[in-house]
Protein backbone atom coordinates (compact mmCIF):
# COMPACT_ATOMS: atom_id res chain seq x y z
CA UNK A 1 0.00 0.00 0.00
CA UNK A 2 1.17 3.48 -0.55
CA UNK A 3 -0.26 7.40 -0.51
CA UNK A 4 -0.38 9.91 -2.74
CA UNK A 5 -1.23 13.65 -1.91
CA UNK A 6 -4.26 14.98 -4.81
CA UNK A 7 -4.58 18.79 -5.50
CA UNK A 8 -8.08 19.77 -5.64
CA UNK A 9 -9.84 21.54 -8.28
CA UNK A 10 -12.17 24.38 -7.93
CA UNK A 11 -14.46 23.53 -10.58
CA UNK A 12 -13.19 20.44 -11.96
CA UNK A 13 -9.77 17.77 -11.44
CA UNK A 14 -6.89 19.30 -12.61
CA UNK A 15 -4.78 17.76 -15.46
CA UNK A 16 -2.36 17.22 -13.04
CA UNK A 17 -3.17 16.74 -9.70
CA UNK A 18 -0.95 14.35 -8.23
CA UNK A 19 2.74 15.70 -6.48
CA UNK A 20 5.65 15.37 -7.90
CA UNK A 21 9.02 15.99 -6.10
CA UNK A 22 11.72 17.20 -8.79
CA UNK A 23 15.01 19.26 -8.19
CA UNK A 24 13.60 22.62 -7.88
CA UNK A 25 10.92 21.66 -5.51
CA UNK A 26 7.65 20.44 -5.86
CA UNK A 27 5.38 20.36 -8.80
CA UNK A 28 2.25 18.76 -9.83
CA UNK A 29 2.09 15.33 -12.94
CA UNK A 30 -0.20 12.53 -13.50
CA UNK A 31 -0.97 9.36 -11.48
CA UNK A 32 2.12 8.06 -13.31
CA UNK A 33 4.80 10.25 -12.12
CA UNK A 34 3.25 10.82 -8.84
CA UNK A 35 5.45 10.55 -5.83
CA UNK A 36 4.57 7.67 -3.46
CA UNK A 37 4.54 8.06 -0.17
CA UNK A 38 5.42 4.75 2.14
CA UNK A 39 4.40 5.97 5.11
CA UNK A 40 1.01 7.86 6.09
CA UNK A 41 3.16 10.52 8.55
CA UNK A 42 5.15 11.49 5.55
CA UNK A 43 2.24 12.15 2.98
CA UNK A 44 0.72 13.84 6.24
CA UNK A 45 3.38 16.54 6.43
CA UNK A 46 4.00 17.22 2.88
CA UNK A 47 -0.27 17.45 2.69
CA UNK A 48 -0.24 19.80 6.13
CA UNK A 49 3.04 21.81 3.94
CA UNK A 50 0.93 22.51 0.88
CA UNK A 51 -1.68 23.74 2.88
CA UNK A 52 0.28 26.10 4.54
CA UNK A 53 0.70 28.00 0.85
CA UNK A 54 -2.88 27.68 0.45
CA UNK A 55 -3.37 24.64 -2.06
CA UNK A 56 -6.37 22.74 -1.43
CA UNK A 57 -4.92 18.61 -1.10
CA UNK A 58 -6.21 15.58 0.00
CA UNK A 59 -4.34 11.91 0.87
CA UNK A 60 -5.04 9.18 -1.47
CA UNK A 61 -4.58 5.58 -0.37
CA UNK A 62 -3.61 2.94 -3.34
CA UNK A 63 -3.78 -1.09 -2.89
CA UNK A 64 -1.60 -3.14 -5.51
CA UNK A 65 -2.15 -6.19 -4.03
CA UNK A 66 -4.18 -8.87 -5.44
CA UNK A 67 -7.12 -9.16 -3.86
CA UNK A 68 -7.73 -6.14 -1.81
CA UNK A 69 -9.87 -5.83 0.83
CA UNK A 70 -11.30 -2.77 0.83
CA UNK A 71 -10.83 -1.97 -2.61
CA UNK A 72 -7.75 -0.44 -5.14
CA UNK A 73 -7.63 3.36 -3.83
CA UNK A 74 -9.68 5.66 -1.85
CA UNK A 75 -9.58 8.88 0.48
CA UNK A 76 -7.61 8.57 3.70
CA UNK A 77 -10.07 9.56 6.33
CA UNK A 78 -9.59 13.57 7.79
CA UNK A 79 -10.36 11.99 11.48
CA UNK A 80 -7.26 9.84 11.23
CA UNK A 81 -4.80 12.36 10.33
Amino acid sequence: MYYCVKKVGETRVPEKPYLMYTMGGHSWADKFYAHKFNCLDFANAARKDLIKQGIDVFIEWHDKSKNPKHGAFGEVNKNVL
